[in-house]
């Protein structure tokens, strides 16, 4: 509506109004703004349990959590550009074999908690950051760590975990 004003305005000689230096100003403020937006949303995605778009979540900019009874964490992909992912699978429903779970950001962190009395897999890589995974930890720059349970290949449930992250820590621990 301002910028029908304006251009009335200088229609009609009432007012010198240069719509160059105009987009030339508006137009970078515009871009704050939505960058604004998109920082400054709600920063988490809750599982809706359902569906075979649930299994493949991305988010550029938020954390990640994901709970719950109704949380299938077989095939699941977890990405996320700037922000942490955080899965507790200490109440998730679990399928007979290998259950295989994908977990990564850039910046941020990785926290995937398991339930106690499941064979667990884990690897993860960090370039940034700290690694512990059930109970055994690396510290420093550019790590890697790989942990399993004994005897993880002849249980009847298994979760087979991939975590990376490029500048934060990776936690996979029994709750």
């Amino acid at each position: 509506m301002a910028i029908g004003v304006l251009w009335i305005l200088n229609n009609f000689d009432l007012i010198d109004f240069d719509f160059g230096d105009a987009l030339a100003l508006f137009f970078p403020l515009l871009l704050i703004a939505i960058g604004l937006l998109l920082l400054l949303r709600p920063r988490s995605h809750t599982y809706s349990g359902g569906g075979a778009g649930d299994k493949h979540i991305f988010r550029a900019f938020g954390d990640v959590k994901l709970s719950g009874e109704n949380l299938d964490p077989n095939g699941l992909e977890v990405t996320t550009g700037f922000g942490n992912v955080e899965l507790d699978l200490t109440k998730a429903r679990f399928v007979d074999g290998e259950n295989v779970l994908y977990a990564q950001t850039a910046f941020g962190d990785v926290e995937v908690k398991v339930p106690e009395g499941l064979a667990v897999s884990a690897s993860g890589g960090s370039t940034f950051g700290d690694i512990l995974i059930l109970g055994k930890s690396e510290k420093g720059v550019v790590n890697r760590l790989s942990a399993s349970d004994p005897n993880f290949e002849s249980q009847s449930k298994r979760l087979r975990i991939h975590a990376s992250t490029a500048f934060g820590d990776i936690v996979i621990a029994r709750i």
